[in-house]
Formats: structure tokens, C-alpha cells, sequence
């Protein structure tokens, strides 16, 4: 951010009336999004608020001693258009924050939506101000991949284990050993073996073979 290492006394005090002028906007946006529940799994549908951009701007505009500008630029380094937040300041200084890209758009329509989108999320990021509902409740659903389920490999390693060693993976995971996944199968399999308490394939495989020469 340009600005901060040349900032008077006078910019910083009236920047902190700003920014704490900005507490608590009043959330009168809604959008419905599909998120993921912690405790079924299942993907549901919930309706968060969120401040619009024309409040934001609004408030900012009640205080007579700055001006915020969003302009669109070009971004030579990554090649593409970007959104920059300007904030004026009335004794001549300024603060002006990096480039924010914008995605790439086919529609005239997506392009609209996707600037208002990102000149909300700029003014959040540049002035610390939360736009959005805190949803760290819910899971939002990111089209991420769905964790794979472990391998009958593993499945045969941890069933074969003692009762004990079952009791205390459900109590670390807080589900049943046979719901594991793979990753999570991976890290209790090399654990019990960095510790001893299970043999590795190829250790379990020479046991096997001493014992059939034995016989």
C-alpha cells in the first residue's frame, strides 16, 4: 500500500475516525448460498446478509475529510484489469491499495455483478470494515473434491487392530474407525507404525515368510 510510511499526524487522526465510523453497517443486502452441514453432511441452503456497496459508500461520504476513488486498471504484471481503492485525504495525501483482479467475464451482466462484487470486497479489505456475515458456522460449499474414502487396505490394517487402539482413533476423529478417510486412515496407519504398534506391509510380509519356512 502506498501512503502509510509517508502519513501525517493529522491524515492518521482523522483516518481513525473514519474506520471506526465504519463499525456495525447495517447488513440490508441478501444472498442465498449452499453450504455443506457440519453435522449431517448434507448440502443445504441458507440466506446470509451482507452490507451493500452503495451503504458503504454512503458513510464514507459523511466524512468530509476524504474521498474514495475505484478506479479500473490495468495490471501489467498479471495482464488483467483490476479494481484499486484511492483514499484522498482533504490535506492532499493519499492512500492507494494494490490492484485487485477482476475474473474474467463473458457476459456484459457477469462483468457488471463481478466489479460491484469486488469494489464490496476491495472497500472491506482496504478499510477493515466486515461486509459480510461471519459464516464460519456453516461450511460454505466450494465445489472442493469429497474426501476419499479409505482404501481396503487400510480398512483391513485398522479393523485388524486391538479394541483399544479402535476406542482411541473414534475419540481422536469422533466417529467410527470404519468412516476414515483415506487421509486421515494414512496418518493413524503411519503413526501407529513411526511407534511400533503395527508392522509395515513389507515387515508383516518377511514375519510370513519365516514362518512358512519354519514349517
Amino acid at each position: 500500500m502506498i501512503g502509510l510510511e509517508n502519513m501525517s499526524k493529522e491524515f492518521a487522526e482523522d483516518l481513525i475516525v473514519l474506520v471506526n465510523s465504519l463499525k456495525k453497517l447495517p447488513k440490508t443486502g441478501k444472498v442465498k448460498q449452499t453450504y455443506e452441514s457440519k453435522k449431517t453432511g448434507k448440502e443445504m441452503t441458507k440466506e446470509f446478509k451482507y452490507t451493500q456497496l452503495d451503504v458503504i459508500l454512503d458513510k464514507i461520504k459523511e466524512n468530509n475529510n476524504f474521498a474514495l476513488l475505484q478506479p479500473i486498471c490495468f495490471d501489467e504484471k498479471q495482464g488483467k484489469l483490476g479494481i484499486k481503492c484511492i483514499l484522498v485525504h482533504k490535506s492532499g495525501q493519499s492512500l492507494v491499495s494494490e490492484i485487485y483482479p477482476l475474473k474474467d467475464k463473458d457476459k456484459i451482466q457477469d462483468e457488471g455483478a463481478e466489479i460491484t462484487y469486488r469494489r464490496r470486497y476491495v472497500i472491506g479489505s482496504f478499510l477493515g470494515v466486515a461486509t459480510d456475515e461471519d459464516t464460519d458456522g456453516p461450511r460454505i460449499n466450494d465445489n472442493k473434491p469429497k474426501a476419499e474414502p479409505m482404501t481396503d487396505e487400510q480398512a483391513f490394517i485398522i479393523a485388524d487392530l486391538n479394541p483399544d487402539l479402535k476406542e482411541k482413533i473414534m475419540e481422536i476423529y469422533k466417529k467410527d474407525y470404519a468412516k476414515l478417510t483415506k487421509l486421515e486412515a494414512d496418518k493413524v496407519i503411519n503413526s501407529l507404525k513411526k511407534n511400533g504398534l503395527i508392522k509395515s506391509k513389507e515387515e508383516a510380509e518377511i514375519e510370513q515368510k519365516e514362518k512358512e519356512d519354519v514349517f
